[in-house]
């Protein structure tokens, strides 16, 4: 599979119609930048910059997976922290986005139950 910009664009607005993305605080697509790039370290990222034009970026890494359902489910999984970027910083001083708490667990579990396919423990 080759992974480019408009698969993970497409992707993301594909999630966002659908049941638990739907409910929750999804930026629209024009304020996400999509980015492919060849990490070796994670399959994929988020990443919120306030003042930026576009703020919100989900960046996949075409080193790190080649198959479709382990594309989607990596967005799957970006998305949940995209979905948290509205949150406020917590005692230790990482934002909503950045966690992977029990609220991201949690949300990783409605995911797998609605999608059958993804494991909750690896979204």
């Amino acid at each position: 599979m080759r992974l480019n910009a408009t698969f993970l664009e497409d992707t993301y607005i594909t999630l966002c119609k659908l049941h638990p993305f739907n409910k929750w605080n999804m930026p629209p697509v024009e304020l996400v930048r999509f980015v492919v790039n060849n990490d070796n370290d994670a399959l994929g990222t988020y990443l919120y910059l306030e003042a930026e034009d576009i703020p919100h970026t989900i960046t996949i890494s075409r080193k790190r997976l080649s198959h479709y359902l382990t594309a989607v489910a990596t967005i799957a999984h970006e998305m949940i922290h995209c979905s948290r970027w509205a949150e406020p910083v917590d005692k230790s001083g990482q934002a909503g986005w950045e966690r992977h708490d029990a609220k991201f667990r949690k949300r990783a579990r409605m995911i797998a139950l609605e999608f059958g396919s993804f494991d909750p423990l690896e979204l």
